[in-house]
């Protein structure tokens, strides 16, 4: 295999090789024949394997993907244009869950952009804080398809500039004001935006002709494919596989086993609706009675975690390492009479994570916080979508956290199935 690498930092020859393998199987989900289809889930995995970044595609993730050895997050992305000179707006923010709960009501096209470019750069910059990620450093990977086949677009990942937003047409060009009849467009200077209204959805815009792109990769799909499949199936033997369709052998791996798994909830789940209480949990820095230090906290278990979950944790104060999302292990152990908190040693290493992810200007309120008492409310949690974490063991001695989005508590308490990739 002749493998590239150019301008990007992935194998370009392999990832091409998948690609027109899986290709050629396109027959079998689409019927269009102007370009070959691709399930967005498949260039989310081709992109994982052929760069060797860990795969963040699960849950409401800002990244799908995180190159560890330079922290740059990676936004994943497929579609289809008329011709490799275009243009094309692609949604980058579903804020159909901040609509319904009313925030953008009656508002003027002027604040609602406002208010959707604010809630757009809090939850990037929350989960950049939680996996360490370097986002001047962080990307859009684009698998762009077109007739004659398809192409690497890659171009940089910015927040919204807030105080450079005006309004445009919808060719992009700069107005006085914004139209009410239609959708709210604007530019911050750097990208063009638009925020679909009914579908409470913000849509960016590709410009192929910037950024880095790959030479046109030329794809074919298998007019006999389900001949082909048969044969696959029958065989699994390389030696009797027609080339398309042995190339997909790179992306046959073992299922992973499922770990176990808790979620724990940031707020106190006894009181009537989503509580953070001001003086415990991850307040606990807050609670007076002895001189504290900012950090002071803990992550709330309930008895029902235990009784329902024997055996999860190691018993109250044995020690075991914690990997949090950024790649830092630290030390941790279950704590207090019920053994009711998560906590880490030193204490504060753990719920400086937490806090960097909740509070995106962490380093410039955490003395203002501490010093005039203002704690954290579960408005502060549902700014960035989050209210838990989900906690995965793999043994005795060794577990791991992230964050999970609004609700997922008491989903997990109700025994829903949650989507996650480990239960796949």
């Amino acid at each position: 295999m002749n493998s590239q690498r150019s301008q990007f930092d992935f194998d370009l020859g392999k990832y091409s090789e998948l690609l027109k393998a899986v290709g050629s199987l396109s027959s079998l989900f689409s019927e269009n024949t102007d370009n070959v289809y691709f399930v967005s889930r498949f260039i989310e995995k081709l992109y994982v394997y052929a760069s060797g970044a860990e795969d963040l595609s699960r849950l409401d993730n800002s990244f799908d993907a995180l190159i560890r050895s330079t922290n740059k997050g990676v936004g994943v992305k497929t579609f289809g244009v008329s011709n490799i000179n275009s243009v094309k707006s692609e949604k980058v923010a579903e804020l159909t869950a901040h609509a319904s709960s009313g925030e953008f009501r009656n508002l003027s096209h002027e604040d609602l952009v406002k208010k959707v470019a604010k809630i757009r750069n809090d939850k990037i910059t929350s989960d950049s804080n939680e996996y360490g990620i370097d986002l001047p450093n962080s990307i859009y990977h684009c698998l762009i398809r077109t007739q004659s086949g398809a192409l690497v677009h890659e171009e940089s990942y910015p927040l919204i500039d807030l105080d450079q937003i005006h309004p445009t047409n919808s060719s992009g060009a700069k107005v006085s004001q914004y139209d009410s009849r239609s959708f709210p467009y604007f530019t911050d200077g750097q990208g063009f935006y638009t925020f679909n209204t009914s579908k409470n959805t913000l849509f960016k815009k590709f410009d192929i002709s910037k950024g880095n792109n790959s030479p046109l990769i030329e794809l074919e799909t298998v007019d006999n494919i389900f001949e082909e499949i048969i044969l696959w199936a029958r065989s699994r033997n390389p030696g009797v596989i027609s080339a398309p369709i042995q190339n997909l052998q790179y992306l046959i791996t073992p299922k992973k086993p499922i770990r176990p798994f808790v979620v724990l909830p940031l707020y106190s789940s006894e009181a009537k609706g989503p509580k953070v209480y001001p003086k415990s949990g991850i307040n606990q820095w807050n609670a007076g009675g002895r001189k504290r230090k900012f950090g002071e906290a803990y992550i709330p278990v309930p008895s029902s975690i235990h009784l329902d979950n024997p055996g999860f944790f190691p018993s109250r104060d044995t020690t075991f390492q914690l990997k949090l999302p950024n790649g830092k292990i630290v030390l941790a152990s279950i704590c207090q009479d019920g053994g009711k908190a998560l906590m880490s040693n030193p204490n504060d290493e753990l719920c400086e994570w937490l806090f960097r992810t909740i509070d995106i200007n962490f380093d410039q309120t955490k003395v203002q916080r501490m010093a005039q008492s203002i704690p954290y409310t579960y408005e502060d949690l549902e700014r960035i979508s989050k209210d838990s974490v989900r906690v995965f063991k793999n043994d005795d001695r060794s577990f791991e956290i992230e964050f999970m989005p609004v609700g997922s508590y008491e989903k997990f308490k109700n025994g829903e199935n949650l989507d996650y990739r480990d239960s796949d």
